[in-house]
C-alpha cells in the first residue's frame, strides 16, 4: 500500500510529505467559529509546549532523565522532513503529582492538580511521571497502574480540550514508572511514547500496511518500511516490541 500525505494536523504547510499516521485525530463539528467545521483540530502555529512532572519518574530514571527521554520521542515528529511542527519544554509543573494529590470525579477526568486539568491552558501539555502507579490507578481505576497493564498502560493521554477557533490548547500525558523501572523496559516505554505523543500532536489512527499485523497477504520488507507507528493497536504478543517491529521509536519504521 503506497504511503499517504502526512496529516494536516501536524502541518503548517501541507506538501509531498510521506507519511507516518492516518490523518487528523480531531475534527471540528457544529459549534464552532464560522468557517472552522470541518478543519482538523490543531495546536496553534504548529508549536507544542509541554511542561514535566517535578518528580522522578522511576528507581532508574531522574526527572531530568526523563525529561531528556520525552525530548527524544517528540524528536520523531519534529525531525520528519517538511514537518512545520515544533515542541519544547516550557519548564515543569508545580508539583510532584502523585497518588496522594491526585483526584478524580470517577469517570477520569483529573480534578487535580489544578495545572494538569483540561482547563490549565497555561500548561498546554502537562506530562505526568507517575513514579509508582498511583497515579494511573486514580485515573484509571484500581489496578491499572500495576506492572500486569503496562502493555497498554505504561504511556497514555491525548488532548482534552479545544478552542473555539479550531485549536488544540491541552493535553495530559501520563508515563507510569512501574513500567519504566528496568532498563529491559525502556524500548517499549519509549515506542508508546512516541505513539501517545502523536496522538496528543493531533495525530489519528493509520490503516495502511495492515498485513504487517493481519499477515495477509504475507507482508514483505516494503510493508515493514510503510507500516506507520500510528497503527490502532498491537498484537498481545508483542512483548517486547522489538519482537514485532526491530526499529520501533522512528515513525516511519512502526
Amino acid at each position: 500500500m503506497p504511503s499517504r500525505i502526512l496529516a494536516a494536523s501536524v502541518l503548517l504547510l501541507c506538501s509531498a510529505v510521506v507519511s507516518y499516521a492516518g490523518g487528523p485525530a480531531f475534527v471540528a463539528g457544529s459549534g464552532y467559529n464560522p468557517g472552522v467545521e470541518g478543519q482538523a483540530l490543531i495546536w496553534a502555529n504548529g508549536s507544542v509546549q509541554y511542561f514535566t512532572d517535578q518528580g522522578d519518574l522511576s528507581p532508574i530514571l531522574t526527572g531530568a532523565q526523563a525529561d531528556a527521554l520525552i525530548a527524544s520521542a517528540f524528536s520523531a515528529w519534529t525531525t520528519i522532513p517538511g514537518v512545520s511542527l515544533t515542541a519544547s519544554q516550557a519548564g515543569h509543573l508545580a508539583e510532584d503529582v502523585n497518588g496522594s494529590n491526585i483526584q478524580t470525579n470517577g469517570f477520569g477526568v483529573v480534578a487535580s492538580p489544578a495545572d494538569i486539568t483540561s482547563s490549565a491552558t497555561s500548561t498546554p501539555v502537562g506530562i505526568v511521571y507517575d513514579y509508582d502507579g498511583t497515579v494511573t490507578d486514580a485515573i484509571l481505576g484500581e489496578g491499572a497502574g500495576a506492572l500486569d497493564d503496562c502493555f497498554t498502560n505504561a504511556v497514555y493521554g491525548s488532548p482534552d480540550n479545544f478552542s473555539m477557533s479550531g485549536n488544540i490548547v491541552h493535553a495530559l500525558v501520563v508515563i507510569n514508572g512501574i513500567c519504566a523501572a528496568t532498563n529491559a523496559q525502556l524500548p517499549d516505554v519509549q515506542y508508546r511514547l512516541v505513539r501517545v505523543l502523536g496522538r496528543t500532536s493531533g495525530l489519528g489512527w493509520s490503516q495502511a500496511n495492515l498485513n504487517v499485523l493481519t499477515r495477509k497477504p504475507v507482508p514483505t520488507s516494503s510493508d515493514y518500511a510503510g507500516f506507520s507507528v500510528m497503527h490502532f493497536i498491537d498484537p498481545i504478543s508483542c512483548v517486547p516490541i522489538t519482537i514485532c517491529y526491530p526499529q520501533r521509536r522512528r515513525p516511519q519504521n512502526g
